[in-house]
Parts: C-alpha cells; structure tokens; sequence
C-alpha cells in the first residue's frame, strides 16, 4: 500500500512539472487568441467598409460617352506637319531711272496692273528741252557731213575735215538717243502684271535714280517656303505633291507642287528650304 501511495505522488509530481513547463505557452497562446481575433475582425471591417465606400464611389461617378466607330484596314502613311511661309511668285521693287518731280501718280495700293500700265509720271520739262537741244545738235552735224562729202569729192575739203564731221554725227547721235531714253522713262511703266502692294510717292516727290517707286507682287501663283529637317530631305526629294492648311485664309485647304529644294541649309537651324508651288488664280 505504502508502495503505490508513493508511485502515485510520484506521478502527480511529473504531471505538475509538465504543467509547469507548458504553462507559459499556453498563456502566450492564450493572450495572442485574445488579441489577434479581435485585430483580425476589426480589419475585416475596414476592408468591408473600404470596398463598399469604392462601390458608391464608383455607383455614383457619370457614365462615360464611348463612341465605336468600325476598323477597316488601310495604309499608313507616315506624315509630317512643318510650319511654313507663304510669298508671293515674284516680288519687285520698282525703282526711278532718273531723276525729277512725280507730277501724276495714278496706282492706289491693292491695285491690279497690266504690263506697261503707266504708273506714275516723273516732269519731263527739262528732258525734252534736252531732247531738242541733242535733235538739233545731231540735225547740224549730219548736214555738216552731207556738206563735206559733197565738197570732198571736188577736191574743195579734206580727208581729215570730213572724218571729224563724221566723228561729230556719231557723237550727236548718242546724246539724241540718250536724251531721248531719259525722256521716255519719265513715264514710269510697270514691267509686268500683279498687284501693287506699297507706293513710295506721292505727287510732288523728289526722286533720285534708285528711289523706290513702288512694289508690285505677282500673286497668281504663289510659293510656300518651308524648313526641311536635315534627317527629312531625301523623302521629302522623293514627293511631288504637298497638302497644306493656310491660316490666314481661314484654314483652307491646298495642294502644291514641289518646285525647289535648296542645296545648302540655314546656318542657325540645319533646316533645307523647300519651295511648294501653289497656284491662286483668285489672287486671295
């Protein structure tokens, strides 16, 4: 008896030892139970709240307008949009040949000319007084060498007489011709068809050979300038026509013809100046 009371305090012993070494486990267990469940309820409750929070969002956002359009298969073609110049096809400045007063202007700005269209009138008084004075100069040298040919040939004039009347003759005959070239360009012509786009003068003007007179555009056809990437010339060689948009016309619409590419390029940009040919029979 006295044998099994000890074999069984014996046992009880162990069984509290065991007791003792797993107890703090367990109380660890325990309090992170405790602790992680709750936690773990609370994030379940923001997530929800979170995700339901997003769905009104998005419940409440407008609906977007989706257009669909059909896809067909096409072509791509490899575009470049460059900005460009518009000039006119020929550009000149009309300058005075002489020297003299504007005694009849007769253009107005944004007027349309023809070749030889008389544009302004320079006073040719002294020019034709001029004229006269060579005219009758030449007259007199002429008969003085009519009169020593005759007399030359009875002996009654020399060879050397006779050659410097005829020296004479060719000398009055180029101050006739130019007197008489000064007195034509007091009318002041206008060497081809365009629009005036500036006058200089005004009735009354004092001009001086080289003065400005004005400037006349020729319109029908114009030439659009543009600046050609040097990593672009040789495609852009290899084009014939050009679609453009002018701004200055409203956004219309146009297609040009290649006319000149430069050879060299702009020192600053490295950009090749391309030169379209657009026509414009409306003169706009």
């Amino acid at each position: 008896m006295e044998t099994k009371f000890k074999d069984k305090q014996t046992a009880g012993n162990r069984i509290l030892r065991v007791i003792r070494k797993i107890l703090p486990f367990l109380v660890v267990v325990l309090i992170i139970f405790l602790i992680i469940i709750p936690l773990g309820k609370k994030i379940a409750e923001k997530k929800e709240a979170l995700a339901e929070n997003q769905s009104r969002e998005i419940s409440e956002k407008p609906l977007t307008n989706v257009i669909t359009m059909p896809v067909e298969p096409a072509l791509i073609r490899e575009k470049i949009s460059l900005p460009g110049v518009v000039k006119p096809w020929i550009s000149l400045q009309l300058v005075s040949e002489i020297k003299g007063k504007i005694v009849d202007k007769r253009i107005t700005e944004g007027q349309r000319v023809n070749k030889g269209d008389i544009l302004a009138v320079i006073d040719a008084g002294d020019y034709q007084n001029a004229y006269n004075a060579a005219l009758a100069s030449y007259e007199t040298a002429l008969a003085t060498e009519t009169r020593l040919k005759a007399l030359m040939k009875n002996n009654f004039a020399t060879q050397s007489q006779f050659d410097d009347a005829e020296a004479r003759v060719k000398t009055a005959r180029a101050e006739l011709d130019s007197t008489k070239l000064n007195l034509v360009r007091c009318t002041i012509l206008s060497p081809m068809e365009g629009v005036v786009d500036r006058i200089y003068i005004e009735n009354g003007t004092f001009l001086s050979p080289g003065d400005p007179v004005v400037q006349i555009l020729q319109i029908d056809r114009l030439k659009v300038e543009v600046g050609i990437p040097e990593s672009d010339v040789d495609a852009v060689r290899k084009l014939k026509c050009f679609d453009m948009t002018i701004d200055a016309l409203a956004g219309k619409t146009c297609t040009g013809e290649y006319h000149y590419l430069y050879k060299t390029s702009d020192s600053m940009a490295r950009l090749y100046n391309l030169e379209i040919k657009v026509n414009n029979p409306d003169g706009q």
